[in-house]
């Protein structure tokens, strides 16, 4: 690992004018990639689940002793074209092996919550994207608890969410004895183990959503801080934008505002340190909430190139290890201004390492907030991706599918193979 410094500002314009020129001299052809930088990486077996092992969009959490990873959609197929999977396994780095877990009781899908209570996993929320090409109801209402034990544990089914068949859970998050869910457009909900039904949480002051307006979008970011739940939502449609941040406190059943921050962007998140809420925006880079001031900051600017607009394409892993902010991946806008990932040519020529596209900055970083400081990670086997699961184990980072947005050209997804090898990976960081 290296601390990121800034050259100064002679060097930075004779760096670029070397690139720019060895990337479009025209001369030579496609450039092979740079090998990647494997040190700290370390390659898992493939999960015992039905094939496609190699998905995007998978639940994960860590309990304590064991990740469990569920669902998820194959990589490489769109949700017209393929269905989520409704499966999952637990990893046990103590013994390196994968279990089997029992069968859900719930329907498949993608980008789901896992959330561990201390004696199990409530899943909740995702979306079945082909259900929703269908038009028909994709069961994202619906939530089960995973109680981990022999014979790959047990699942027990809970209450659905009382809510319209095209409603979804924008954020959640387990507050030491219930379930806590958030929509824009309904509002939170809570569900206690045991509860025969979910109960809706009193309307925060604010204005949150403005039904009625077509084609409406939502995103949302929470955290639990050990006595309040912090959510910053946002909602856009043909009626305006809405953002929002609120804090709820279980004890007293009130909502009060918070400030919104510059943190709902798309491919954005956002992580409770135990003292303040740390996020990483890649439009602005590292971001601090302190609590007690109600106030955010910028962090120094690091080693991750941040976009100069959002891609909608989906955000990299951002992770709290105990000390740093782990931050590795995610969607990036190419280099001299060629084109977007996801959105501009088919030349192969200006694929990941190539003659024009030259690589630019490292795919993962780590942020030391106590000393407002990034440090390089080396950048694994795997190459940008989105979409990825991701687990703190106290030790490493468990890395699980994702798709690599470098490869999407003009809505013609490379062909993916299934490869087991490349489905999960962990990352042991330097001390």
């Amino acid at each position: 690992m290296r601390t990121w410094r800034f050259p100064a500002v002679g060097l930075v314009a004779l760096l670029v004018t070397l690139l720019v020129a060895a990337a479009c001299s025209g001369g030579g052809g496609s450039a092979e990639p740079p090998a990647p930088d494997t040190r700290g990486w370390t390659a898992l077996p493939a999960p015992p689940v039905r094939a496609p092992v190699l998905r995007r969009g998978q639940a994960a959490v860590w309990t304590g002793t064991e990740a469990l990873v569920w669902g998820g959609l194959p990589v490489g197929t769109d949700g017209c074209s393929s269905t989520p999977q409704p499966d999952g396994a637990a990893w046990d780095p103590g013994t390196t092996t994968w279990t089997a877990m029992a069968p859900s009781p719930i329907g498949p899908r993608q980008d789901a919550d896992l959330l561990w209570t201390g004696s199990g996993a409530v899943l909740v929320g995702g979306r079945d994207p082909l259900a929703e090409c269908e038009s028909r109801p994709g069961d994202a209402r619906s939530s089960a608890l995973f109680t981990p034990g022999p014979a790959g544990g047990r699942w027990t089914r809970l209450p659905d969410l009382p809510w319209p068949a095209d409603a979804a859970v924008a954020t959640s998050a387990w507050a030491g004895d219930r379930v806590l869910v958030w929509s824009p457009a309904q509002g939170g909900w809570s569900l206690r183990p045991g509860d025969p039904a979910w109960t809706a949480l009193p309307a925060p002051a604010a204005e949150v959503s403005r039904p009625g307006g077509e084609n409406a979008s939502a995103s949302a970011h929470s955290v639990w801080t050990g006595a309040e739940w912090m959510v910053w939502s946002s909602e856009t449609s043909t009626a305006g934008t809405v953002e929002a941040g609120l804090a709820f406190d279980p004890a007293t059943g009130a909502w009060r505002d918070v400030a919104v921050g510059p943190v709902l962007v798309p491919g954005s998140d956002v992580v409770w340190t135990g003292t303040q809420v740390l996020a990483y925006d890649p439009l602005a880079g590292a971001l601090a909430y302190d609590p007690s001031s109600d106030r955010w900051h910028r962090g120094a600017d690091g080693p991750i190139p941040l976009l100069g607009s959002g891609t909608g394409k989906g955000g990299p892993v951002v992770v709290w290890a105990g000390t740093r902010l782990l931050v590795w991946g995610g969607a990036r806008e190419r280099d001299l201004g060629r084109c977007t990932d996801g959105d501009g040519s088919d030349d192969h020529s200006s694929d990941y390492g190539g003659v024009c596209n030259p690589a630019t900055g490292p795919l993962g970083a780590a942020y030391d907030s106590a000393a407002d400081e990034w440090t390089e990670i080396t950048d694994g086997p795997w190459p940008r991706r989105t979409e990825t699961a991701a687990v703190w184990t106290g030790r490493e980072l468990l890395l699980a599918g994702g798709i690599d947005l470098e490869v999407e050209r003009d809505g013609r997804p490379r062909p993916y193979p299934d490869v087991p090898a490349e489905a999960v990976v962990t990352f042991t960081p330097p001390a």
